[in-house]
């Protein structure tokens, strides 16, 4: 009896562990292999369902609770974690244009941080399911508040980002942000004219 029991957790155990590993596995391309440039692939993502303190769904909510709003480009990121151990990444924005300032401390052309919940640890990308990682080089319209720290957060999770081409056309992000879509001088102006 306890040989069969033996069996059956040993049996279990295998099993569990197949099944975790698995899930999720990146597998490196041939051209990737090598190359010395790259953080290390990770091998599992793991999504984390977010609750957000607010979300705005209007360009005046949004305009009326952020202190800055923005046109700019990824440029870098780097892992980071908050003070509560959770996952986060500090991505280097440059600044391409300033649609408000509140405080009227941010330049054209200036590289300020913005940080998002989420980032990769011991070969596991953890990333918020409504409000995936921004990705180096991709561009976007950004609603942010400023930190203690002087590092930048997008107001209100993903109702505050909205995504920018390279023909400068936005469009909405998220299905419960304000609809802020059309040319970037067109979002500009409704940003202006907003609250």
């Amino acid at each position: 009896m306890e040989y069969k029991r033996g069996l059956t957790v040993a049996a279990f155990l295998v099993t569990a562990t197949l099944g975790i590993t698995g899930c999720g596995s990146v597998h490196a391309s041939a051209a990737e292999k090598g190359r010395s440039d790259r953080a290390p692939s990770p091998t599992v993502t793991r999504g984390i369902d977010a609750s957000w303190a607010h979300e705005w769904h209007t360009v005046a909510e949004l305009k009326g609770n952020s202190q800055l709003a923005i046109a700019g480009t990824f440029a870098k990121s780097q892992n980071a974690s908050g003070s509560d151990g959770i996952p986060m990444t500090a991505f280097t924005v440059t600044v391409n244009q300033i649609l408000f300032d509140r405080s009227a401390t941010v330049e054209a052309n200036a590289e300020i941080t913005v940080m998002q919940t989420g980032g990769q640890a011991a070969g596991v990308l953890s990333e918020a399911t409504d409000d995936p990682l921004f990705t180096v080089g991709s561009r976007a319209v950004l609603f942010l508040d400023r930190s203690e720290k002087g590092t930048y957060f997008v107001s209100g999770g993903p109702t505050g980002r909205f995504n920018l081409d390279q023909n400068d056309q936005v469009s909405t992000f998220s299905p419960q942000s304000a609809k802020l879509d059309g040319t970037l001088a067109s979002v500009a102006a409704q940003v202006a004219a907003a609250g």
